[in-house]
């Protein structure tokens, strides 16, 4: 782990940017490299239609669990249309699909679930307290799927280990 991370600053300077569209790709450097892309969080569907429309906040609170932990992180979903969600076996209501979560003054933005892949023993309990660090409090494990799902959206209960 790299350092401390101090959580109240980084929500007192961030939060007021949960409802606004990410769009700087290119500013999530890390140790000289870029560490996310937008192809990463789009429909990984046959028509690649839906955009990647990730919340500021939870595009910020990636990165800064990415540099916290100090290892690679690699998105395993991010958008989904409706057609793509019923293939893969997601829920009508599914954290994952575009333009469900949030309509805030005249905008939807997204505040979605976003995989990431634990596979790696080694790096999987550093990945899940640099995501407890940076206060993602909702997680979602996948039995045989070594995938943690976490995410900003309201309408679920916070403050859960869910196994499923």
């Amino acid at each position: 782990m790299s350092g401390m991370f101090d959580k109240e600053s980084f929500m007192q300077k961030w939060c007021n940017k949960a409802h606004e569209v990410f769009t700087d790709w290119s500013s999530l450097i890390y140790k000289g490299k870029q560490v996310f892309f937008e192809n990463e969080f789009v429909c990984r569907c046959a028509q690649k239609h839906i955009k990647a429309r990730i919340s500021t906040l939870l595009m910020l609170m990636l990165f800064e669990a990415r540099k916290y932990a100090d290892v690679p992180f690699k998105i395993m979903s991010g958008c989904r249309c409706e057609a793509h969600n019923r293939d893969m076996g997601g829920k009508p209501l599914s954290d994952h699909l575009d333009g469900q979560i949030s309509l805030e003054n005249g905008k939807k933005v997204d505040m979605i679930t976003v995989g990431v892949d634990v596979s790696i023993a080694n790096n999987r309990f550093k990945i899940i307290q640099a995501l407890m660090a940076v206060g993602f409090n909702r997680f979602v494990f996948y039995r045989n799927k070594n995938i943690v799902h976490v995410g900003l959206d309201t309408r679920n209960p916070s403050e859960q280990f869910i196994i499923e």
